[in-house]
């Protein structure tokens, strides 16, 4: 009777630790942590959920090698504007997550109330690095928000202070820097997101900075594209095709970016912002762009090509060393 009483304390112990909702400050690290990786801590969330705000940190002992890649944070029970979820260093810890796969580093896909912040500090320090190192052609992104149903839309997602790097810019090899679309960037996500920042991120050796496709038939909203390097002086960190490609969104706002250092091996027609499809009630606004390689097929500092009349789109205080805005 008292085995039996024993194995009973340990099914509800197990229990309760299998499915217990999360909250407060967890830490993520190979050892001394309360979880080993991202990966396990993902998977928690995802089949738990919080029940309160949730800060993960990545201590000093913190190494992607044992993590699976992607890294996918779903649908996460109980998150709202209270219980927010925010991935940062620890206190002057630089850590980076480095791995190789076709898709992603770090996959969102209908989660909500979260936040990669880079800085160590609480500053606008960029002290997390994530880098995809797939050396083979059509490698997707670093990070990536992805929206296929309903259910699998995207609220209130900030990624800032963050390194993010791919493998090879050229013959195709790195895609996006970061990805906004349906499964594949070829398509445009499947309901609209509502809420997304990207700000003070270094952003290379992609073909595309930012890659944005929101929703066509009912538009993301309020999205914000700021304070961001795009590109690099380095060679072989230089984008290939675009630092920012943005559709159907209302209410966007690119401002304060640098983008630079274009330089392509194809016959592509260079764009350091490139609007199109249907772009509503946006502002492009104090970006300086530069340092792109027209010799094989020209380029564009802003390049304009909606599909559906935009409306309510300023654009003012740019500084274009590339061309004249194209429209």
């Amino acid at each position: 009777m008292k085995k039996l009483y024993i194995l009973i304390g340990i099914v509800l112990f197990l229990q309760h630790f299998a499915f217990s909702q999360i909250s407060g400050t967890k830490t993520v690290g190979a050892t001394g942590a309360d979880y080993p990786t991202l990966t396990s801590i993902a998977a928690a969330l995802n089949a738990s959920g919080v029940d309160g705000p949730l800060v993960i940190k990545l201590i000093n002992t913190y190494s992607s090698a044992g993590e699976t890649f992607p890294i996918v944070f779903n649908h996460i029970p109980g998150t709202s504007a209270t219980n927010t979820i925010i991935l940062k260093p620890d206190v002057s810890v630089s850590p980076v997550i480095t791995g190789s796969n076709y898709y992603t580093i770090i996959r969102f896909i209908g989660t909500d109330y979260f936040t990669i912040d880079g800085s160590n500090n609480s500053s606008n320090s960029r002290d997390l690095t994530i880098i995809n190192s797939r050396a083979a052609i059509f490698s997707k992104s670093g990070i990536e928000l992805l929206s296929v149903s309903a259910a699998e839309a995207n609220t209130n997602i900030t990624i800032k202070n963050c390194n993010i790097e791919g493998s090879s810019a050229y013959d195709q090899y790195s895609i996006c820097g970061i990805r906004i679309c349906a499964f594949d960037e070829s398509t445009a996500s499947e309901y609209p997101n509502t809420n997304i920042s990207i700000t003070n991120n270094d952003i290379h050796t992609f073909m595309n900075g930012v890659f944005y496709y929101g929703c066509s038939s009912s538009l993301d909203q309020n999205v914000t594209i700021s304070n961001n390097i795009l590109g690099s002086a380095t060679d072989a960190e230089k984008l290939e095709m675009r630092g920012i490609y943005a559709a159907n969104i209302n209410g966007l706002s690119v401002s304060g970016n640098r983008i630079y250092g274009f330089r392509t091996q194809r016959t592509v027609h260079l764009k350091g912002v490139d609007i199109t499809e249907n772009i509503s009630a946006s502002e492009i606004n104090n970006n300086v762009i530069y340092s792109a390689n027209t010799d094989l097929a020209g380029a564009s500092g802003i390049y304009l090509e909606a599909t559906t009349t935009a409306s309510n789109l300023s654009i003012y205080n740019n500084t274009n060393w590339v061309s004249p805005l194209l429209i």
